[in-house]
């Protein structure tokens, strides 16, 4: 019984110490911004990338997540917010993933690259910043129809999930 009794509680020890150890945050801690917000507006993102469209996806995707809760209403008028957030593509690029015969690319990688920053609209002063904020959607080439439609999904699908990421680290204190 001794034996069972001391195994259990290196367990509860190590379970402890691995819940301390690795950077676990309960829900609604983290690097959010600091005081209640009632209105956001997210602005247009500026596209400096070739990739057309990817800034209304982005938008659009990040209004929708915002709109999910009650912390938050979504404005469609600067003037109307209390905060802002707006962001800029700095660049999205494409690398293949694997080959098919003929050496052509049977999956690709499209990777975003942008800059986001959420302000105080009254007073200008910044409350949440991430640069070079990363997201990737490998998706499958096949014919040149079904691999603009494909890459197109993947982009949206990078899009919803930057801007559920974007909401987590914005909306952590509230």
């Amino acid at each position: 019984m001794d034996k069972k009794l001391f195994f259990l509680r290196v367990m509860v020890y190590f379970l402890i110490i691995l819940l301390v150890g690795c950077g676990y945050r309960f829900a609604g801690e983290g690097v959010g911004v600091e005081k209640k917000v009632a209105s956001i507006y997210v602005s247009p993102i500026d596209n400096r990338s070739r990739e057309a469209y990817v800034e209304n996806y982005i938008r659009n995707a990040l209004m929708d997540w915002f709109m999910k809760t009650t912390s938050f209403t979504v404005v469609t008028e600067e003037e109307k917010a209390d905060v802002v957030l707006s962001g800029r593509v700095i660049n999205v690029y494409t690398v293949p993933l694997s080959y098919k015969l003929g050496n052509l690319a049977a999956e690709e990688k499209v990777t975003l690259v942008m800059d986001l920053v959420l302000k105080d609209r009254r007073t200008g002063k910044v409350l949440w910043e991430q640069k070079k904020l990363m997201a990737q959607q490998d998706y499958a080439v096949r014919d040149v129809n079904s691999t603009e439609e494909a890459r197109r999904l993947a982009l949206i699908k990078l899009a919803t999930d930057l801007a559920e990421q974007v909401y987590g680290r914005v909306s952590a204190k509230y």
